[in-house]
């Protein structure tokens, strides 16, 4: 059992608002406060009655009493104003400083009622979801994806402030997250805040010489196989390095372990370089938002696979453009790079497999990312009471 189901049945007045507590106290609840999914007692600013007497404060739920040591409340001032404490099992007596918390033990009222098993299940409501009523499911994922595409958009914003208002090296640090992947996200960035964008640009022509540039910085020319070039190319840096004073990463930075060879930093690099080649800026991104296959079009100029190009559409190009919106105070910006992920496939990868089995297979980009935030931010921490999907199954 976990906490969030005795939350659910509290919010749901499923279990009424009168209880007994362990010293045999009359506790009415006149007001059930505020569900607090944040660090801090579960619900603030209730309101209770003991005995005729009314107290205003927070609640706190546990499935023992104990846990309120266990997690070491007594010593946080964010619990001094607990007013009464709910628990699955009554085990101990609390005390917040002198005052004996007044202790509702739910075991004998929840007697032979079968709560929703949430603690060791994937996705807790995979079995339940054909009770949901669809409308309930597709504005669910709406509003996950709207939550995931501000919360990269926030990103970009903050890359945009903490680079002094430099957009196209924003943009670019962005595009470096998606090559990075998981793994190498961190190093790809370095290495774009190392290189000067603008002093680069003079050798765009010349892929070869941008390209050893490039890993040269990111300290990875010096380890290449291709011993009858690597000479002449480490050579082309140097030269580089010494006329602009550039920075040097080191090799250590960048991980190779457990990796398909086609996910290598030396490939993500020439990659992006080829990428960085194309001359694409935020100017030019704006501009073609208004169709997906225009900007599928700007990218194949890059050379780069389409499933690629569709992963940087995804998960830097509309979020960018989408960020160019709100710094620029245009809604409607925002709104035509929403909408644009409507026009592209979703992705296959192995969380929307698993939604797919469970009878949701998205149709759009935008679908799927909707799903990728609904099960990274809601199911896998079990937040079954903040998803439409969750609070309707456990309503019935």
């Amino acid at each position: 059992m976990l906490e969030s189901s005795l939350h659910q049945l509290f919010l749901s007045r499923k279990l009424g608002n009168q209880f007994a507590t362990s010293a045999n106290e009359t506790l009415e609840v006149i007001d059930f406060g505020i569900y607090n999914t944040n660090a801090g007692p579960d619900f603030l600013q209730a309101i209770i009655s003991i005995n005729g007497i009314i107290w205003a404060g927070h609640i706190e739920f546990h499935i023992k009493s104990s846990d309120w040591y266990r997690h070491r409340h007594q010593l946080d001032p964010a619990y001094q104003n607990v007013i009464a404490h709910f628990v699955y099992d009554m085990d101990c007596e609390v005390r917040s400083g002198d005052f004996l918390l007044p202790t509702i033990e739910l075991k004998p009222l929840l007697k032979g009622r079968k709560l929703p098993d949430i603690q060791h299940a994937t996705r807790p409501c995979e079995k339940s979801l054909g009770s949901v009523g669809n409308e309930i499911i597709r504005h669910q994922i709406r509003r996950s994806f709207q939550m995931r595409l501000t919360r990269k958009s926030d990103v970009i914003l903050s890359d945009i402030h903490r680079l002094r208002g430099d957009i196209n090296k924003a943009l670019y640090v962005s595009f470096a997250r998606v090559f990075g992947g998981k793994v190498n996200a961190p190093a790809f960035e370095r290495l774009v805040s190392l290189v000067d964008l603008n002093k680069m640009r003079r050798w765009a022509g010349s892929p070869e010489k941008f390209e050893n540039i490039l890993l040269g910085a990111a300290g990875l020319l010096h380890c290449d196989k291709k011993a009858q070039t690597s000479r002449a190319a480490l050579q082309e840096y140097l030269c580089y390095k010494s006329m602009c004073g550039q920075q040097e990463m080191n090799s250590s930075e960048w991980r190779y372990s457990r990796m398909h060879p086609g996910n290598f930093p030396d490939k993500k690099i020439r990659q992006f370089s080829t990428l960085f080649r194309t001359g694409i800026s935020p100017e030019s991104l704006v501009q073609n938002i208004d169709t997906a296959k225009v900007l599928q079009d700007f990218f194949a100029t890059s050379g780069l696979s389409p499933d690629l190009i569709r992963l940087l559409l995804i998960n830097t190009v509309i979020p960018f453009v989408y960020a160019m919106g709100v710094y620029s105070g245009r809604p409607a910006l925002c709104s035509s790079a929403s909408e644009r992920l409507s026009d592209i496939a979703a992705e296959k990868n192995r969380v929307i497999r698993s939604w797919e089995k469970s009878g949701i297979k998205p149709l759009t980009a935008l679908e799927s990312q909707g799903l990728l935030e609904l099960a990274t931010v809601y199911c896998n921490h079990k937040k079954c009471l903040l998803c439409n999907i969750g609070k309707s199954i456990l309503k019935k």
